[in-house]
């Protein structure tokens, strides 16, 4: 069995910024809706969070549909949580290191 780091890496951040956003909508529909139940507003963060990290990934990036629905479900558990425990223990490189220029 071989770990595609390159592809893990990938996701990964990609998660992260698709929480991001995610975050920002639901809190924006959490102030104009003025939501009160914390089940609705659980359903609708699972909800939002696939559908952006979904869509995000399938727009623009080459990853299939398989690898973009996991996009979603880490952008919703945080994927910047699990990005900044990895980077911790030195699994991960900073993002510098990742974006620079050759």
């Amino acid at each position: 069995m071989n770990f595609k780091m390159d592809l893990f890496m990938s996701i990964l951040w990609l998660s992260t910024l698709c929480g991001t956003i995610s975050s920002i909508c639901i809190q924006k529909l959490k102030e104009s809706l003025y939501l009160t139940s914390s089940r609705l507003t659980g359903i609708l963060s699972i909800i939002i969070s696939l559908l952006i990290g979904f869509s995000i990934s399938v727009l623009f990036t080459s990853l299939n549909t398989y690898y973009s629905l996991f996009v979603g479900i880490i952008s919703w558990i945080g994927g910047q949580s699990i990005y900044k425990r990895l980077k911790n223990k030195n699994i991960m490189k900073s993002s510098s290191d990742l974006f620079e220029v050759k």
